[in-house]
């Protein structure tokens, strides 16, 4: 039967509890006595809600793949820094709660830090003191709430103009003698 049709109260008792709430051939009972609606779409042949399952499945699957390569990326900068400055544990950095641990000890904060870290300006704080632990502007530091800022801090070159910092100005060539 095509279009709508009408289930009274009486049919669906008849009907199993699981089949009224959701799909039976096609057909799909949304309320005691609602219309009844014939699918036609090939989404729906699973009950129409394969196509939002499957979609949701890929974009958590995407999501997970994304925090993992930046989780990653940031784990592989710690343990640079950590590499350079001669930690011999450099490899904690890719352990969850270890790294906090690891970067607390390379900023040279106290140990409670390590809880502090779990909050964003804390690990601000703490990202900036390693960018001056290697030698890079400090500011920096907050560059790494954006992914690039950590790798800017670990494999960034960065070298001042220590005469523009001092006020010390750069003396200006002498002109070539007069004939």
């Amino acid at each position: 039967m095509r279009g709508e049709t009408y289930i009274s109260a009486e049919e669906l008792r008849y009907y199993p509890p699981y089949l009224v709430l959701q799909h039976s051939r096609f057909d799909f009972v949304r309320t005691r006595c609602a219309k009844k609606y014939e699918f036609t779409t090939p989404l729906t042949i699973f009950g129409g809600e394969a196509m939002g399952t499957i979609l949701g499945c890929f974009f958590s699957l995407l999501c997970f793949a994304i925090a993992l390569a930046i989780y990653g990326y940031y784990s592989l900068a710690v343990m640079t820094i950590a590499k350079k400055k001669g930690f011999p544990n450099a490899w904690l950095a890719f352990v969850p709660i270890a790294n906090f641990w690891l970067m607390v000890q390379i900023a040279k904060k106290p140990t409670y830090w390590v809880i502090l870290c779990f909050f964003c300006i804390p690990l601000i704080l703490i990202w900036m003191d390693l960018a001056e632990i290697m030698g890079r502007p400090r500011n920096w530091g907050i560059l790494a709430i954006v992914v690039v800022g950590a790798g800017m801090i670990a494999w960034g070159t960065w070298k001042p103009d220590l005469s523009v910092i001092r006020g010390v100005h750069p003396t200006p060539p002498t002109p070539p003698p007069a004939r």
